[in-house]
């Protein structure tokens, strides 16, 4: 039971963090990296507390007095990504699905070696050609176009959105970042001049998860039960925004680096523009995506991402930066996160409350809560 005066105190305390926002607890965070006080911890604990309570009040006044955003104000989507075979290169469109494993069709294939017993994947951290491996999603014929000319002449093959599996053996183990799930091994899918030319082994396989793996870390659960992705790295969406693009770009050429930085260095699903500041999704918590059918549609957002070294690839070359240039700049200004002290961060992970409708470039954004979160290691 709490007391009159514990009730006072946590009062007095809340009132005292009303200036600060959540920006002032990533830079206490961020000052103390490699070992937060308890001192740190606790007013994260009630900044977050804060922010949860501005959300219910928030959440009641709209209820009361029937408010609405200004959507002519809020971030909107500048671009919506769809990656079919992970590490590949991604397609472009105006609208995409939603489904319960987030963008429809996204990272349902990836490349895979079988080794140790299980497969495991193959991305573009073993071949940076893969990212000059183009994408052309043919939604009438319900398939994906891949194309390539890395020198040796054009290459292509087809992938079906909804591939046959009636005749294809039982599905064999596969591990992604620690996390172990099934998948379909699909033979005769790809001609054997594609893993020449990109130098890859002769015993890759492409592989096809239909159900994929829980979302169990630092996810929420919906009706007690927990989203799935499918080759995702673990959460069925990744967003950026173009303003810490923009800004990325800045620093990279004043620390003499010639690499120019897009969002597909990053492999998003979702790109925002008109963001109020640089990482202000930092401190997303909760929003939600106003559809062009006048629908509201909630999302939460469960982490930051680290970062791999494959931004550092150049997109149009296929060639690794040979100073790491991204890693190297990010390092200098986005270890920003308790949670990994040691990684650079850049993006916001996020989960799907509701699924079966589609997002489209222009939906508005909107924040509908903050906190200030930490990574978890996945698994």
């Amino acid at each position: 039971m709490i007391s009159l005066i514990q009730l006072l105190n946590t009062s007095f305390l809340l009132l005292l963090l009303v200036p600060f926002g959540a920006d002032f607890g990533v830079k206490l965070t961020s000052y103390q990296l490699n070992k937060p006080t308890r001192l740190t911890l606790l007013l994260v604990a009630l900044i977050n507390f804060r922010h949860r309570l501005v959300y219910y009040a928030q959440s009641l006044l709209d209820l009361l007095f029937g408010t609405s955003p200004d959507l002519s104000k809020s971030p909107k989507i500048k671009e919506i990504y769809v990656h079919p075979v992970k590490s590949l290169r991604g397609d472009s469109v105006q609208e995409w699905e939603i489904d319960q494993h987030g963008l429809k069709c996204d990272r349902m294939y990836t490349l895979g070696i079988f080794r140790d017993g299980k497969f495991k994947a193959v991305t573009q951290r073993e071949c940076q050609k893969m990212t000059l491996v183009y994408c052309d999603i043919d939604k009438e014929n319900k398939c994906f176009k891949y194309t390539w000319d890395l020198g040796n002449g054009p290459g292509s093959f087809t992938l079906p959105m909804e591939p046959d599996i009636a005749s294809v053996d039982s599905q064999k183990p596969v591990e992604l970042w620690g996390v172990n799930f099934e998948t379909y091994v699909l033979p005769d899918m790809i001609p054997s001049k594609f893993f020449e030319d990109l130098g890859m082994d002769k015993d890759t396989q492409i592989l096809y998860s239909p159900k994929g793996k829980a979302v169990k870390t630092n996810a929420p659960q919906f009706n007690n039960q927990y989203r799935f992705s499918l080759f995702q790295d673990y959460y069925p969406l990744l967003m950026v925004s173009d303003k810490d693009i923009d800004d990325l770009n800045v620093r990279i050429k004043a620390k003499g680096g010639n690499l120019v930085c897009s969002a597909r260095n990053f492999r998003p699903n979702m790109v925002l523009e008109r963001v109020g500041k640089l990482f202000d999704t930092d401190t997303w918590d909760k929003f939600s995506v106003y559809t062009k059918d006048g629908k509201v549609h909630h999302w939460s957002v469960t982490s930051k991402c680290p970062r791999c070294p494959i931004p550092n690839i150049n997109t149009e070359t296929g060639v690794n930066d040979n100073k790491s240039i991204v890693s190297r700049v990010l390092s200098t200004y986005r270890r920003v996160d308790f949670g990994s002290v040691y990684d650079s961060f850049f993006g916001m992970s996020c989960v799907q409350h509701d699924y079966n409708y589609s997002i489209s470039v222009g939906d508005a954004v909107v924040v509908k809560s903050r906190r200030i979160n930490h990574y978890e290691c996945i698994g």
